[in-house]
């Protein structure tokens, strides 16, 4: 991606780099390494294989001079289907959301964004291709929030039109649409409404620089009253807080203070002016090669977080706004990486024999370290690297990235830092835009057809069309409010370690996938109605664990053998389905897994039959205190080891997991729960909890 666009600082590490989008040949050029390869091709073979390709740029290797590359450009992106379904996590991760690209590129030009210019030109996908792929993200993986991605999300033909259809389509499954940041003039009301149809996703704005003048400096625009407008409506939809982000250190008259006290205005209006909280995120501008700055200098760290502190300690008063930020020395580095040249290696090599690692995380960004490193180069070359990284750059000098080929003109990239320096806009790219940048030519071109599909209404054939054949559950409501999902599954093996709210996430993507009708609770974010029984202590298996789901509709006549099967599909390894039913129904508050659950049988297993003899009397001894039943026969140990033994314990009481009770034997057995009992009434015996369901 973006990221190898200035490759220099690292190619003394390399060996190779693609520049570009990966549909564009570089899956092609795996195989072709692959088979070569096999074939037993020779290390130099492979070499020569990489540089016979367009897209590939290679260091200077001392017999070959510096290799120039093209960016890979994917000229299918619009016609040709994505696969978004990936093996699912058990554990819920960062960011779990499935993601469906709406639109590769951007057609607005701002001139600080790297990413921006990399991925010209615009293109977008088509309406049947993402109902495509939103299917497979819901069919196969189950997921409940899908991203639409792209640079500027709210820049696609029609975006509330597709939201409407989207919604349309799977807001009786509970499924939800995001999008990422948006520009404040692309976004409509109607589509606010649209994004708080199912769940309340994060408002994000991304504003940059609060100026107006400046603002047409960096070929953005944001109107700070259009802003109040979307937050007023947002709150009345549900929306409790929204995320604001600024830059410091841009090429504008106030850089530096100016800027602080102009985000500090900007956010103290906003803050006036609704009750939402504010997430406001503080970075600092990096230039970055290939854009209209890429010879801009870079704002000290010092002054940067002099203008950070000063948000942060003038915003105090309002109660209402946080502020984060990005640290002006990770900044600093990134700066190094982003335009440094061949000896920038020999710096980064010197951090690292140091010991600089994981410089990402914040907890483990080695400062002093760096600084040294840093100083110790400086010293030995006669020259300060900090000002040499951070400094301004030359128009007439060349720049160690110009062996990589981007398609975007110098000139054109002259042209818009005159532009920027005059506060003045460029439109926005269009078929027939005459900004002459380079990016559009005769192997690929901007896309837009999508617009016309939404002008002529076609949502909604689109997605119909894409539609799979297979036959789904039932999903009209109606008044059978108590009708229940029964089920119980082991969980055995690595399963046993994992914590009960990873167990009803797996739970509702199977059955989501299996396209059950699953009743959602109202709220901020549904989720989907069921009890769990118990949670045991990680590590402790069980043969015996109870799941009960609330349904929209009757699904007795689908036979119950297929809906295990559905189920099962998607449930992970170590998690079998034993026994499922259409439960009993019930009133609301009543007959719950909780209402009903007297305790669990045991086994216990020891590694002596010596140990066993033992807990055999210290659990009679101590059996009320430890909630163990001795009167029904429970002692029977296996006859082929004599080591194990099964208990029944009366858990109502809630003195503690069985685990903990064992524990104070003073030795840690294997513990498996085998069945979970049940009781309708407070001296009824036992029974197991799944018949009272």
């Amino acid at each position: 991606g973006p990221a190898a666009t200035n490759p220099l600082p690292l190619s003394p590490f390399l060996d190779a780099v693609f520049l570009g989008e990966a549909e564009a040949g570089f899956y092609d050029l795996v195989d072709e390494l692959d088979e070569l390869k096999r074939g037993g091709a020779s290390r130099g073979r492979l070499l020569e294989c990489l540089r016979s390709n367009p897209a590939i740029w290679m260091p200077d290797d001392g017999r070959h001079g510096e290799k120039r590359a093209y960016r890979a450009v994917f000229s299918g992106f619009s016609a040709k289907q994505s696969s978004t379904w990936a093996p699912m996590p058990i554990m819920p991760t960062v960011q779990s959301h499935g993601t469906v690209e709406i639109m590769r590129g951007c057609p607005n030009g701002c001139r600080f964004c790297h990413a921006g210019y990399f991925y010209r030109p615009q293109r977008v996908k088509s309406l049947r291709l993402i109902c495509q792929e939103v299917e497979e993200l819901v069919e196969r993986g189950g997921h409940r929030e899908i991203t639409l991605a792209s640079l500027s999300s709210g820049d696609f033909p029609g975006i509330s039109e597709l939201f409407a259809t989207l919604n349309s389509r799977f807001g009786m499954r509970n499924v939800s649409f995001q999008l990422p940041s948006l520009k404040v003039d692309t976004f409509t009301l109607p589509l606010l409404a649209q994004l708080s149809e199912v769940r309340k996703s994060g408002l994000t704005f991304a504003v940059e620089t609060p100026v107006t003048e400046w603002q047409r400096s960096i070929n953005k625009t944001v109107d700070a009253q259009k802003i109040v407008e979307i937050l007023e409506e947002a709150r009345r939809l549900g929306f409790k807080s929204a995320k604001f982000y600024f830059m410091i250190g841009l090429p504008v008259p106030g850089k530096g203070r100016g800027e602080g006290e102009a985000i500090l205005e900007f956010l103290r209006n906003i803050a006036s002016c609704t009750r939402m909280k504010l997430n406001v995120n503080l970075g600092v501008f990096v230039p970055k090669p290939h854009t209209p700055y890429q010879r801009e200098p870079q704002i000290s760290e010092k002054l940067a977080l002099e203008t950070i502190y000063l948000v942060k300690d003038g915003i105090k008063p309002a109660k209402n706004v946080s502020i984060s930020y990005h640290s002006p020395f990770t900044a600093f580095l990134e700066g190094i990486l982003s335009r440094g040249d061949l000896r920038t290696s020999e710096l980064i090599l010197d951090a690292w024999n140091r010991g600089c690692r994981f410089d990402a995380w914040d907890e483990y960004l080695n400062k002093g370290a760096w600084r040294e490193a840093i100083a110790a180069h400086s010293a030995s070359r006669g020259e300060d690297l900090t000002e040499k990284y951070s400094g301004s750059r030359s128009l007439e000098g060349s720049l160690p990235w110009d062996t990589l080929e981007m398609f975007v003109s110098r000139s054109y990239l002259e042209n818009e830092l005159r532009l920027s320096e005059s506060h003045t806009l460029t439109e926005a790219c269009t078929e027939e835009c005459n900004h002459l940048c380079g990016s559009c030519n005769n192997a690929f071109r901007l896309v837009r057809e999508t617009e016309e599909a939404v002008i002529a209404g076609s949502h909604n054939e689109a997605c119909a069309e894409a539609k799979p054949e297979k036959a789904s559950f039932p999903f009209a409501k109606d008044t059978l409010q108590d009708r229940r999902l029964v089920f119980t599954y082991e969980k055995v093996g690595k399963l046993a370690y994992l914590p009960m709210h990873a167990f009803s996430e797996a739970i509702a993507r199977a059955c989501a996938v299996a396209g059950l009708p699953i009743r959602y609770t109202e709220g901020f974010n549904p989720f989907p109605k069921m009890e769990l029984s118990q949670p045991l202590s990680l590590g402790v298996e069980s043969l015996e664990e109870l799941a009960a789901l609330w349904l929209y509709s009757d699904i007795s006549m689908i036979p119950i053998e297929a809906i295990r099967r559905d189920i099962q599909s998607g449930l992970p390894k170590g998690m079998k389905i034993r026994s499922i039913k259409i439960g009993k129904s019930r009133s609301a508050g009543r007959q719950t897994i909780g209402a009903l659950y007297f305790g669990s049988v045991y086994r216990v297993e020891f590694d002596e039959p010596e140990e066993l003899a033992a807990f055999k009397t210290w659990s009679a001894e101590n059996a009320p205190s430890l909630q163990i039943d001795t009167e029904t026969d429970v002692y029977e140990p296996r006859t082929e080891t004599g080591i194990s033994c099964q208990l029944m314990a009366d858990e109502r009481k809630g003195r503690g997991s069985m685990a903990s009770i064992l524990r104070k034997f003073g030795v840690n057995p294997k513990i498996t729960r085998l069945s979970i009992l049940g009781t309708d009434g407070k001296d009824s015996k036992p029974v197991p909890l799944y018949d009272l369901l």
